[in-house]
């Protein structure tokens, strides 16, 4: 797969500038689109607090999947699920589940909060999405794990081993999309594996 990858933080694309873009990525060679929606996915119900004054609505959603479609692009939805959470847990409500209270770009693995509001998550963005075969997890640049006060005393009972820490998290998401979007295969970025002891056989 050929992706261009579309970070959308901060401000979104308008529909119109899609029509005119994806036409030449396809014509450049692209065959899919990785979309971080982030902040600018219409979140709905108690994850509204999510989206930003300037997301997208559910029918914009709608139009850039028709548009996608139509010029062959494969559209591969990016939800952070570890590092890079700062959209979420910038919040006060959220703010617990932060891996360092200081610090809003990293979830605590530990905190029995954490999977059930991925899984929120994960099942808004992906249901919007029906036809994707793919979806990226994310999981890059998880500053400061191992920092916490919950996973120093994780540490202390296993060996300090935070490639065990870090793989424990990633196979509850792992898992729970695999049995719920059992279809869909994932991707992840690799920089995080590559520090634990399985990245290095």
């Amino acid at each position: 797969m050929q992706l261009v990858h579309l970070d959308l933080k901060g401000a979104p694309l308008k529909i119109s500038y899609y029509e005119q873009i994806f036409p030449l990525f396809s014509k450049l060679g692209a065959n899919g689109l990785l979309i971080e929606y982030e902040d600018m996915f219409p979140f709905t119900g108690e994850l509204e607090i999510l989206k930003s004054p300037y997301a997208y609505s559910e029918e914009d959603i709608g139009r850039i999947l028709h548009l996608a479609e139509i010029n062959n692009l494969e559209v591969v939805p990016l939800i952070q699920t570890f590092g890079h959470m700062e959209y979420i847990l910038k919040h006060d409500k959220y703010k617990v589940l932060r891996e360092v209270e200081r610090y809003p770009n990293s979830l605590n693995p530990h905190s029995a909060e954490s999977m059930p509001l991925l899984k929120k998550i994960l099942t808004q963005v992906l249901d919007k999405h029906p036809k994707t075969n793919w979806m990226h997890i994310g999981a890059d640049e998880v500053y400061h794990l191992g920092e916490g006060q919950d996973s120093k005393a994780w540490l202390n009972n296993n060996q300090g081993d935070l490639g065990k820490m870090f793989l424990i998290h990633l196979k509850n998401v792992v898992d729970f999309l695999h049995t719920q979007y059992p279809e869909k295969s994932l991707l992840m970025w690799d920089d995080m594996l590559r520090k634990t002891q399985c990245g290095k056989h």
